[in-house]
């Protein structure tokens, strides 16, 4: 319950008891503004306490409902993101010989906190080779800039070896100048350059190959890389808005295609990358040893625990679901993946049998109807915690038609997932580095930035109104500056809890002047195909650096491509206002279906 009712409705008494004993003086020892009477004040705040729970329950706009619907459709913004960090895998020398797959949800584990170990689980495959980044160095001049990166491999293997498939190149460090180079590479790169230095056809003995500035992609965008546990969700472009608003390091890598004909019967040890871009660096953006860096995946603090069991006694609507006792206080719920109870059998001498309750929301009830049969489910409502920052998880049971149902003499469990609420941020960059029994030998691990602060979803009614009409957009919505505006903040559950993120989300926004979106036709492997281009006019001031601003459209470029239907696309176009640049995205082809 907000504070805010409780002192409204406890004002309110005590004026008018106020009041009233100005009319009754026989009542102004118990009423008036000097009335010390402790009876007299409980009283008050009891009953202050009753009505402002009612106060609120008429105003919070029928979460029964709205929660239902997001559960149903996009789970995830009814839970809280859990701590996520950068984690890098460096391979261990004569351990690693071939091209070797670190796969998503790989365990790493932090140095104690308070006693408190953190694991953190990996959102990605990684490929790791025996190569890495020797040295970094930037070449200035008035027009270009040209920046090298010497690999070298392991152990003194050829790089036939190697069976390059691809190479993420991660961009780390000093935030502003990560952006800069993200925007420098995907927006100013002329060519990629691969260089071998033995038996060159040049006079410096260095044999060059070219390669077009296509051959960069961004990366972090693919539906295998979401930092959670992605179930039923109804929007990938959802998804990414808010993983960008919670942890935008994610997008800062590129993925570089077509190595692998270069090193095809090479036996050299080491090879560079050269980096030639049309507009010189800003002398402000420094490349330092480990700018660049290779093998690095987001990890999210999640991992599998078991709740307290439950046991059915009738004496109440809802149940608690909580952490067993052990993690009680450092330990938040983020789902909830199965309840299931032991039930006695009805002959002594058959023993129990395992039963399971579904969730409500699932789209399994027409087929029991169907068959007769009377299943229960449990169904899962959330609420504020009392008395510290969080949400407590209650479930109720039902039958299909969502009528009250009750299991009987059962004792029922859960299982979890869960997180580090407090111990997980007070965790420093080189923090998360302790392996697993699971974890493989030919790495080793470290986290290159602190572990993000968890965000928790507003449980307010507006917002999941505003979540539910947005799975209904249509062409018309990309027309309206403030309409966009809308579904951008919508997804910014931080600028809702945190007072400086609030400023600079609102500012961010301001910062979108105008849009206007229209259908074109492009000719796509010689077929006609109409799509949406998309025009906006962004201020830079509203942004911290020009490549923030780069990052940001590149979301929303991936965002819209995303809502287009299948067999169109989208295309954007973003107009600097002060510098008078353009910014497009190539035209990508939609994913959403039209039905």
């Amino acid at each position: 319950m907000k504070a805010s009712y409780f002192q409204d409705e406890l004002t309110y008494l005590r004026e008018s008891g106020r009041l009233f004993s100005e009319r009754n003086p026989r009542l102004s020892k118990y009423l008036s503004d000097a009335s010390t009477d402790p009876d007299v004040e409980r009283l008050l705040e009891g009953f202050a306490f009753l009505t402002s729970k009612l106060r609120e329950k008429l105003d919070d706009e029928l979460p029964e409902l709205t929660h239902s619907l997001v559960q149903l459709l996009i789970p995830n913004f009814l839970r809280a993101f859990p701590s996520t960090t950068l984690m890098q895998m460096v391979p261990v020398e004569k351990a690693i010989t071939e091209r070797q797959v670190l796969p998503s949800g790989s365990q790493i584990l932090s140095r104690p906190v308070d006693g408190i170990v953190c694991p953190f689980q990996t959102t990605a495959d990684v490929t790791v080779y025996p190569l890495d980044i020797v040295d970094q160095d930037v070449q200035r001049s008035r027009e270009s800039t040209v920046l090298t990166l010497q690999f070298q491999t392991l152990s003194g293997l050829p790089l036939s070896r190697l069976s390059f498939n691809d190479l993420r190149l991660w961009i780390a460090g000093d935030e502003v100048a990560a952006q800069m180079l993200y925007l420098w590479m995907g927006r100013y790169l002329k060519d990629v350059t691969v260089c071998f230095r033995a038996d060159g056809d040049n006079e410096d003995g260095v044999s060059r190959y070219k390669l077009p500035a296509s051959a960069l992609q961004p990366g972090g965008f693919g539906g295998s890389e979401a930092l959670l546990p992605n179930e039923n969700s109804a929007y990938e472009g959802y998804r990414l808005l808010q993983e960008y608003f919670v942890f935008p390091a994610k997008f800062q890598c590129y993925d570089i295609d077509g190595l692998e004909p270069f090193f095809r019967n090479r036996e050299e040890t080491d090879f560079s990358l050269e980096f030639t871009f049309s507009r010189p660096l800003p002398p402000d953006v420094k490349v330092r040893p480990g700018t660049f860096r290779l093998y690095c995946v987001p990890a999210v603090n999640l991992f599998d625990y078991d709740a307290e069991p439950m046991k059915i006694d009738h004496s109440q609507m809802r149940y608690p679901i909580r952490p067993t006792a052990n993690g009680r206080g450092a330990i938040d719920i983020f789902s909830i993946d199965r309840i299931m109870s032991w039930r006695a059998a009805k002959d002594p001498t058959s023993g129990s049998h395992l039963r399971e309750y579904p969730s409500f929301e699932s789209f399994h009830h027409e087929v029991e109807r169907a068959d007769g049969l009377t299943q229960i489910y449990y169904r899962l409502r959330l609420r504020e915690a009392l008395g510290k920052r969080g949400m407590e998880h209650l479930v109720s049971f039902v039958r299909h038609d969502n009528e009250r149902a009750i299991p009987e003499h059962e004792v029922l469990s859960a299982d979890l997932k869960c997180f580090h609420p407090k111990h997980a941020m007070e965790l420093g960059a080189g923090d998360v580095r302790e392996p697993t029994g699971e974890t493989p030998s030919f790495v080793t691990f470290k986290n290159l930035s602190q572990p993000s602060a968890p965000v928790y979803p507003p449980l307010d009614g507006s917002l999941y109104w505003n979540l539910i009409s947005n799975l209904s957009l249509n062409y018309v919505s990309l027309l309206e500056k403030e309409a966009l505006k809308t579904v951008i903040a919508t997804y910014d559950f931080q600028a809702r809890l945190n007072r400086q993120d609030e400023r600079v989300s609102k500012q961010r926004i301001d910062g979108i002047i105008s849009i206007e979106t229209k259908p074109v036709d492009k000719l796509f492997r010689g077929q006609a195909v109409r799509g949406l281009k998309t025009v906006m006019s962004l201020s830079e001031d509203a942004f911290q650096s020009e490549g923030e601003m780069f990052l940001f459209c590149s979301v929303l470029a991936e965002f819209f491509s995303l809502y287009s239907s299948v067999n169109s696309f989208h295309e954007l176009i973003v107009n600097g206002t002060q510098n008078n640049e353009v910014y497009q995205w190539p035209a990508k082809i939609g994913r959403q279906p039209l039905i």
